[in-house]
């Protein structure tokens, strides 16, 4: 399976799209193949998640273990959708 994080916060290389490595690696045990940082694509370029986001404190979401715990509750789901979305 390829990983891709998709982040899209206005800010080039933002804590949004650092966080969303971090929670790609908590879900799957290992890093992100590719990263895309859709501040670069411009504006006309939209994405989609099939799981609730996730809401973290800027300050905080390094140490804290909301990312693990998300990644606990949500990778089953978001593992099915990925293979739903192969066999179809």
């Amino acid at each position: 399976m390829t990983i891709v994080v998709v982040a899209g916060n206005p800010k080039p290389a933002s804590r949004t799209f650092d966080a969303g490595a971090r929670l790609a690696t908590a879900l799957t045990g290992r890093e992100p193949d590719h990263v895309v940082d859709v501040i670069t694509l411009g504006g006309r370029t939209g994405a989609l998640c099939p799981a609730p986001g996730l809401y973290l404190h800027d300050s905080t979401y390094t140490t804290e273990i909301r990312i693990a715990d998300y990644a606990e509750r949500w990778s089953s789901v978001l593992s099915a959708a990925l293979r739903n979305e192969a066999a179809s």
